[in-house]
């Protein structure tokens, strides 16, 4: 097995540097996605002495003044979400122990959800227990299996979360959208075009190959929890990205409550990490694809968003928005290094 999967290269920049102006050379380093084949620029001077810092809680008074109204929290969510046609629940809505899933109100696709956590209506980063994602994966997995019932012309879904309004959430309760698409998004795409090219010229799977490398190099590999792999993304497309990789499943249905734990477990783990690095908020998103488990894994995917305060700053730019390209201030080694003990 060789690594040429892992293309980078450098460019630099010469400048006179401010006080003294002297010369000073600063390196870009830009790395190729092994499968999607697009780039992502590293920009490390930029973070140097720049820890991020989460002392401002003045967010806090923006939770307090959500809660009375909140359409999520128990109190309410009976009375003011929808429900789903008697064909998909009976009782209109799914329920898994503190979990409740209905339909979207503003729908992205003919079958959009949302799930609950609990009738928390605020939990801090670092202070989610891997139950509370357990109940809502749960309530997420009995959903899908009951609409691919229903529609067998479908193969695509994905699990999202935004986590606080810096993230694109507008609400603050937390809560996962659940969305079963019939034409999939772009990236859902992506994956399932690239994993079968990668397939028929190799007659291998990529992602059986890409976990073998970064388990052999180590740099990047973080944990393997049965038939989970928690790894950092050799070219990442969001701050402090995350992955996990299932090993026997390509579809969010076919996985088991025992790695529906782990799952959990280890996303409860990134965020403490991210607590701790000053991190406050996030997306993460699980990509489902039906009867692809000749080319194609269960993909898993976090990553850090601007911090949520009174006066933040978003973490995209132009680079980002305008021109399509990530651009990221740490290297994913070190990401990984400082994440593994948090999966001990």
């Amino acid at each position: 097995m060789t690594y040429r999967m892992f293309k980078k290269y450098e460019v630099e920049t010469r400048i006179l540097a401010p006080k003294k102006f002297k010369s000073k050379t600063i390196k870009t380093e830009i790395r190729v996605d092994p499968l999607t084949g697009k780039t992502s620029r590293i920009t490390a001077d930029r973070a140097v002495g720049d820890k991020t810092e989460n002392e401002d809680q003045s967010y806090l008074q923006r939770v307090k003044d959500t809660e009375k109204d909140c359409p999520l929290c128990y109190n309410n969510i009976e009375k003011v979400t929808p429900k789903f046609p008697k064909d998909i629940n009976e009782h209109g809505r799914f329920k898994y122990r503190n979990s409740i899933l209905f339909p979207n109100l503003f729908p992205y696709d003919r079958y959009s959800a949302v799930s609950t956590f609990s009738d928390s209506h605020f939990i801090e980063i670092g202070e989610f227990s891997p139950d509370d994602y357990v109940d809502t994966f749960m309530n997420s997995r009995q959903y899908f299996r009951k609409v691919f019932s229903l529609d067998n012309s479908i193969r695509y879904s994905a699990i999202t979360q935004n986590y606080l309004p810096s993230s694109g959430g507008t609400l603050i309760h937390p809560h996962l959208q659940v969305n079963v698409f019939t034409t999939p998004t772009n990236y859902l795409d992506e994956l399932f075009r690239n994993s079968r090219n990668y397939f028929i010229a190799n007659s291998r799977c990529f992602w059986e190959d890409l976990i073998d490398a970064e388990e052999k190099i180590g740099e990047r590999f973080i944990s393997r929890k049965q038939k989970i792999i928690w790894l950092t993304p050799f070219a990442p497309q969001g701050r402090k990205e995350v992955w996990a990789i299932f090993e026997d499943a390509s579809d969010f249905r076919d996985i088991d409550a025992e790695e529906i734990a782990n799952l959990s477990q280890g996303i409860v783990a990134v965020q403490k990490y991210y607590r701790d690095m000053g991190e406050n908020s996030f997306n993460l998103g699980i990509y489902s694809i039906s009867d692809a488990i000749s080319s194609y894994r269960l993909l898993f995917r976090i990553v850090a968003r601007a911090n949520f305060s009174q006066y933040y700053r978003n973490d995209q730019s132009y680079f980002e928005v305008i021109l399509g390209e990530s651009a990221t201030d740490e290297f994913p080694e070190d990401i990984s290094s400082d994440l593994k003990k948090y999966f001990e």
